[in-house]
């Protein structure tokens, strides 16, 4: 737009065949008649110096008499130690002289006034700063028409605080309008740019510092942490201006913190660079605390000579090891492959600069830039170290994710190969069952009736054996096949239902041989484990105590009773009892029959019992099963 307009005014002035500098001067001639030229902003380099020993504000001396002895004094002027003694504030007077009175507001910008100031304009105060004012700027608006023609003059107090090095730069008096932008530059780049950076470097190394101290996988990134978190407490010197501490325990806790950053440094780049130097770490720690130590019996004792030259002494130390830093420093990125870890050197070498510019500034060495730089070369650093916290936290989340996939694939691959082991373990054991079922019926079919039919074989191949005898050898063999078929049937769990059907299988066979049932069975408890094998050892049981009774106990009738009780150890059971009221039959224990022997192993491999009583009249047969069935070791 700037071009295009410049184009269209030579084109103008083309036109009219008039020189542009003729054109010029005639805008400037209508310019001035239409507003009033404002003088031009005055910079004040020079004021004479009145000092104030008690340090009330008051109102300035109303005629220059008082000024008469007064020095003239160069700005900036900087308070040595000195003058700190005697004076708590001082007055500076100046005159502005105006061709005729200011029709614009005017003010008077104060760059750097540590540590306050406040501003009178012919006698009359018009303006000061409040609470602290170590970095900020300072900017006393002068209300329209107080300014009037001829001489003015502008009275600024300086306020200082005895152990700070007070200072007031040149200031400017003009029109707002004039001296506002460099006012609100200065201050967007001296409080605003520090504060955020303030912030921000709290925020980084705060964080950094939690998760290191958790975490130590990093060398040197706690302690670098640590003065991160340090710094921000430190620079908050120069953005707060009412402070939460007592004004000495501030100030003792805002240095401290500094030179505690130097320290955190070394000690960091040595955990990070692998060197093992306990004694130098040692000699670094009571450097700064023999300086803070120092300082804080300064300060107590309120003398600002002796507060200087703590100050410089540990300052001289706090800069050597400053130098020892940046050699460490420029040993990182041989030791590293991390590419930002090559920007280590270039912060030391800046950090070491800056702070011997700020150093020799606050003593009043005449250098540029006359502002305080360490804020954003040491905010710059801070943040740079945060960063790289948590961008090793990042890399350290990026790693465990990719950690956490490759773990999950290999869950997922080793689940489905044990997957497939378990369906190869289930056929197995199915294949197996199958087989162990095979062999049990195939044994039963051998030892049970396979061999009572050949048994009856022989017995028809004898030409003089009784057709009777033959055909209950066929029943006997008929019996036990069944037998063995019922076993197969579902059982759920129901003893009851296990007697029933052995009962009805069994009973017409009984009464062929004069013998009746008694049935006297009760509701039990269900046994659970009660499957085909277990069955067929519960009916063998039953088998052979009706087979005694037929075959030798002589009697009519057999009584079946059941029930619910348990055993001698406590364990929960049900038992059948099978009575004739026959002969009884009592085996002694030396020498049980092979029956009495077989029902025994069978009750056993139940975890049963089995009692069988001939004492009284007719025999007892009494089996006891376990709720819990077998134990895994039968």
């Amino acid at each position: 737009m700037g071009r295009s307009r410049l184009t269209a005014d030579r084109a103008a002035a083309d036109c009219l065949g008039v020189p542009r500098s003729a054109l010029v001067l005639v805008l400037m001639a209508l310019a001035g008649c239409a507003a009033p030229l404002e003088p031009p902003a005055v910079t004040v380099h020079e004021a004479l110096r009145l000092e104030i020993a008690e340090g009330d504000v008051g109102r300035p001396p109303p005629d220059d008499a008082a000024f008469a002895s007064a020095p003239r004094v160069r700005l900036p002027d900087v308070w040595p130690a000195a003058r700190r003694v005697r004076a708590r504030a001082a007055w500076y007077r100046t005159s502005i002289d105006l061709p005729a009175a200011a029709t614009v507001p005017w003010a008077v910008y104060l760059p750097r006034a540590v540590m306050n100031a406040g501003v009178w304009l012919s006698g009359a105060q018009v303006g000061e700063g409040r609470g602290r004012h170590v970095n900020r700027p300072l900017l006393v608006v002068l209300p329209a028409g107080s300014l009037r023609a001829g001489r003015n003059t502008v009275d600024v107090q300086l306020r200082v605080e005895p152990t700070y090095i007070s200072v007031l730069d040149a200031f400017v008096v003009g029109p707002e309008a004039a001296v506002r932008p460099s006012f609100e530059s200065r201050f967007f780049w001296q409080v605003t740019v520090v504060e955020l950076a303030i912030a921000l470097t709290l925020c980084l190394g705060g964080s950094g510092l939690a998760l290191m101290l958790r975490r130590r996988e990093v060398p040197g990134f706690a302690e670098s942490s640590l003065a991160a978190v340090l710094w921000g407490i430190a620079m908050l010197d120069l953005v707060v201006r009412e402070p939460p501490l007592p004004a000495l325990a501030w100030q003792w806790f805002v240095t401290s913190a500094l030179a505690a950053v130097v320290a955190a440094m070394v000690i960091g780049s040595h955990r990070f660079l692998a060197l093992g130097r306990p004694r130098l770490e040692r000699a670094v720690v009571m450097v700064w605390a023999a300086g803070a130590a120092s300082f804080a019996i300064a300060l107590a004792r309120r003398d600002p000579r002796l507060v200087d030259g703590v100050i410089l002494v540990w300052a001289g130390g706090t800069m050597a090891m400053g130098v020892y830093l940046v050699w460490l420093l420029f040993l990182i990125p041989r030791q590293s492959q991390v590419r930002s870890l090559r920007v280590a050197p270039t912060l030391g070498v800046a950090g070491f600069i800056v702070g011997a510019h700020d150093i020799a500034l606050a003593f009043g060495t005449p250098i540029a830039p006359s502002v305080v730089l360490t804020p954003y070369v040491g905010s710059l650093g801070a943040i740079w170290v945060g960063w790289r916290v948590n961008q090793r936290f990042v890399e350290a989340l990026d790693e465990s994710q990719a950690l956490n996939r490759d773990l999950e694939r290999r869950v997922a691959e080793r689940g489905q190969e044990i997957a497939r082991g378990y369906d190869r373990i289930r056929r197995l054991e199915h294949d197996r069952a199958v087989q162990d079922e095979r062999e049990r019926l195939m044994r039963d079919i051998h030892d049970g009736f396979g061999g009572q039919l050949a048994s009856t074989l022989a017995l028809v191949e004898q030409a003089d054996v009784p057709r009777d005898e033959i055909a209950e050898a066929l029943r006997d063999a008929l019996d036990d096949m069944r037998l063995v078929v019922s076993s197969l049937a579902p059982i759920d769990a129901d003893l009851i239902g296990l007697l029933a059907s052995w009962r009805a299988r069994i009973e017409r066979r009984l009464e062929r041989h004069g013998v009746r049932f008694d049935w006297r069975v009760t509701d039990v408890p269900p046994l659970p484990w009660l499957g085909p094998r277990e069955a067929l050892h519960v009916l063998r049981v039953f088998q052979e105590a009706v087979s005694n009774v037929v075959q030798h106990a002589g009697a009519t009738t057999i009584t079946v009773r059941t029930g619910a009780r348990p055993d001698l150890k406590g364990r929960p059971g049900v038992f059948v009892e099978i009575q004739d009221d026959g002969r009884g039959v009592s085996p002694t224990p030396d020498h049980p029959g092979a029956g009495l022997r077989n029902m025994t192993q069978r009750a056993t491999d139940l975890s049963g019992t089995i009692t069988v009583d001939g004492a009284g009249t007719g025999t007892l047969v009494i089996l006891w099963l376990p709720v819990a069935g077998p134990s895994p070791t039968q």
